[in-house]
C-alpha cells in the first residue's frame, strides 16, 4: 500500500509541474518556439480596396453584395500560433463566392522568422487542404463556387488550414532543431569521452515504475548511468522532460541529468528555474563541458578517457 502511495505522490507532483508550465505558455501561443515572435495581421494601405469586418455573416454577404469587384477581408475568431488572428477574403463570383486566405498562413510564417518554404512545407498545405475539401494555389488556401448558405463553413476550414500550417510549420522546424541537437551532441559526446558507451534512445524506468525514452544515456558504471537529454523553452517539450526527469530522480537521485539546450540565453529565468528542479546541470550547447569528468568521478570511478578536442577548453584535474 505504502509503494502505491509513492506511486501517486510521485505522478501527482509531476502533473502539477507539467500543469504550471503549460499554463504558463496559455496566453502566448507557440511564443517561445524557436522562430517566434508576437503577430499581428499587418495594417492595410488606402490601396487595398477592401473591407475589414468583424466575423458576422450577415455583415459578410452585405459587405461581398455591395462590392462584387472588391475582397472583403474577414477578422475570424482562429488564433494564429505566436499571437494575432486568421483573415480570410471573401469575394463573390457570380451567384457564388470565393473564400481564400490571400497567403496569410505564409505571411504569418515570414512574421514568425520562418523564410524558407519547404518542399515540406508545400506537402502539409497539401495535405491540410485536402482533408478540408480546399484548394492550395499560389500560395494560398481557397474553396470556390460557396453558396451564401455555406459562406461560414467555407471561413471557418479556411481559417483553420491557415492555423494549421503554421502551426506544423513551426512544429517541424523545432523537430529538425531538436534532432540536429541530438546529433550535435552525440557528436560531442564521442569526441569527449571516445571509449564510453553511450546508447541513444533508451528507456529507463522511473519512481512512477513509467518507462521514459532519453536522448542519450552514459554508462558510468555498473549500476550508475548518465542521463542527457535535449530540452526547448516550447512549453511541449519543458513539460515532457520535466515530467520524466523528475520521475527519474524519484528513482535515482545519484544519476547525473544533463539537460541540453541549444542557446541558453534564449531561455527566460523562470523557464531556467523550472528545469533546473530536476536536472543536475543545465548545459548550453556553446558553452564549457570541460567539467563532464566531474561525473565519473563523483562514482568514485573513471570507467573511460577523457580527451579534449581542439577548440574546448582542457578538462579540470581531478583528485585522487
Amino acid at each position: 500500500m505504502a509503494q502505491v502511495s509513492g506511486r501517486q505522490s510521485v505522478v501527482r507532483r509531476a502533473i502539477v509541474a507539467r500543469a504550471f508550465i503549460l499554463r504558463r505558455s496559455a496566453n502566448d501561443l507557440h511564443g517561445d518556439l524557436p522562430y517566434s515572435r508576437r503577430y499581428s495581421a499587418p495594417a492595410l494601405g488606402a490601396a487595398a480596396a477592401m473591407s475589414v469586418i468583424e466575423l458576422d455573416l450577415k455583415n459578410v454577404l452585405d459587405a461581398a453584395g455591395s462590392s462584387p469587384t472588391q475582397d472583403t477581408r474577414v477578422s475570424t475568431t482562429t488564433l494564429l500560433p505566436g499571437g494575432g488572428v486568421a483573415t480570410v477574403l471573401v469575394r463573390q463570383a457570380g451567384a457564388a463566392f470565393v473564400v481564400s486566405d490571400a497567403g496569410a498562413a505564409r505571411e504569418a510564417m515570414l512574421h514568425l522568422g520562418l523564410h524558407d518554404f519547404t518542399r515540406g512545407d508545400v506537402r502539409r498545405a497539401h495535405e491540410i487542404a485536402e482533408t478540408r475539401g480546399l484548394s492550395f494555389q499560389d500560395g494560398a488556401f481557397q474553396l470556390t463556387a460557396v453558396a451564401a448558405d455555406q459562406i461560414g463553413a467555407a471561413i471557418s476550414y479556411v481559417a483553420d488550414a491557415s492555423r494549421a500550417l503554421v502551426a506544423e510549420a513551426l512544429a517541424a522546424r523545432a523537430r529538425r532543431q531538436e534532432r540536429e541537437l541530438v546529433s550535435r551532441t552525440i557528436d560531442r559526446l564521442r569526441i569527449l569521452f571516445p571509449s564510453a558507451q553511450l546508447d541513444t534512445e533508451r528507456d529507463l524506468l522511473g519512481a512512477s515504475t513509467k518507462r521514459h525514452r532519453f536522448d542519450l544515456v552514459m554508462s558510468l558504471s555498473a549500476d550508475r548511468l548518465a542521463v542527457f537529454q535535449t530540452v526547448s523553452p516550447a512549453p511541449a517539450s519543458m513539460a515532457s522532460v520535466h515530467l520524466k526527469l523528475f520521475d527519474l530522480a524519484q528513482a535515482h537521485p545519484e544519476w547525473p541529468r544533463e539537460a541540453i539546450v541549444d542557446d541558453l540565453s534564449a531561455w527566460t529565468s523562470d523557464d531556467l528555474a523550472i528545469m533546473q528542479q530536476v536536472t543536475t546541470h543545465l548545459r548550453d550547447f556553446k558553452g564549457q563541458w570541460a567539467d563532464l569528468p566531474l561525473l565519473f568521478a563523483a562514482g568514485g570511478r573513471d570507467v573511460t578517457t577523457f580527451s579534449t578536442p581542439a577548440g574546448l577548453p582542457a578538462p579540470p584535474k581531478l583528485l585522487n
